[in-house]
């Protein structure tokens, strides 16, 4: 009798130890989740204070390899052709005809030159071998290149030529910038450099094709003068929204705005002996 109980305690107290150890492990499990989540969180939030440094950090060259040929050939670059696979012998070079035409494929799409009832103002990649930039350049953290809209008048010399107040430029107001709240940036912007941010949408990789990562933002549709599906479809205003800054946590691409640039005004690429002689 006395050994029946006793092994009925041990019984008892396997199971009271079995019982305590799943608890334990199960409280285990939930910190060691968090503990990794947490992790995840701040990996996550590494990576994108990274992409928003690399990201200022080829705005900032893209921007001085403009002023600089300006300075040299005192005009600027047409865009280069955004549908040429990176492997492409022409890519990173500007598509370049005539004074003011830019054309041999320059476009982000076939609509872009709609602007102002006409062919004002084009856009594509960056040209980076034509401004003496490595290839890379042309591409934003996210691995899809930037793109690069101009006005066309920005690319004649003669609008250049004499004192900045006085420069050949009939009208300078043909993109249209604002940020994300609708309020306008700037006036006379000769240039815009734009990532199409996380999402990518309506951006060209290095394929060579478009990005369509079905955003129905209406903001990222006018940029890219996409649709939704990413399909070219037609834009007459050329307004660029831009984002100063990249969201600082996780969101949902698809519907949230979230390209950010730079754009370039007239004053941007007159030298201080310029502006004052």
């Amino acid at each position: 009798m006395s050994f029946r109980m006793s092994a009925m305690k041990i019984h008892k107290n396997s199971r009271m130890r079995a019982g305590f150890t799943l608890i334990e492990l199960s409280i285990s499990v939930l910190i060691i989740s968090l503990m990794i989540a947490g992790i995840i969180s701040i990996e996550s939030q590494n990576e994108r204070v990274v992409q928003r440094r690399e990201l200022a950090i080829k705005l900032d060259a893209i921007g001085a390899a403009l002023y600089n040929y300006r300075l040299v050939n005192n005009k600027l670059p047409c865009p280069g052709n955004a549908s040429l696979a990176k492997t492409s012998a022409n890519f990173g070079l500007q598509a370049d005809g005539a004074a003011e035409a830019c054309a041999s494929g320059a476009t982000i799409s076939s609509n872009i030159n709609l602007s102002d009832g006409g062919v004002s103002v084009v856009g594509g990649s960056v040209p980076v071998r034509t401004l003496g930039l490595p290839d890379d350049m042309a591409f934003d953290p996210w691995g899809n290149l930037f793109t690069y809209y101009l006005d066309k008048e920005a690319n004649n010399t003669a609008n250049f030529t004499g004192e900045y107040g006085t420069a050949g430029f009939t009208d300078t107001n043909l993109l249209n910038v604002q940020d994300e709240s609708g309020a306008t940036l700037s006036e006379s912007v000769l240039a815009v450099v734009l990532s199409h941010g996380p999402n990518g949408h309506g951006a060209f990789n290095v394929a060579g094709n478009r990005v369509n990562a079905s955003s129905s933002n209406a903001a990222e549709q006018e940029n890219c003068m996409c649709d939704s599906s990413a399909v070219a479809a037609s834009d007459t205003s050329l307004l660029i929204r831009i984002q100063r800054t990249l969201p600082t946590s996780s969101v949902d691409f698809t519907t949230n705005f979230d390209d950010v640039g730079r754009f370039y005004n007239k004053a941007f690429f007159y030298t201080y002996a310029e502006k004052t002689r």
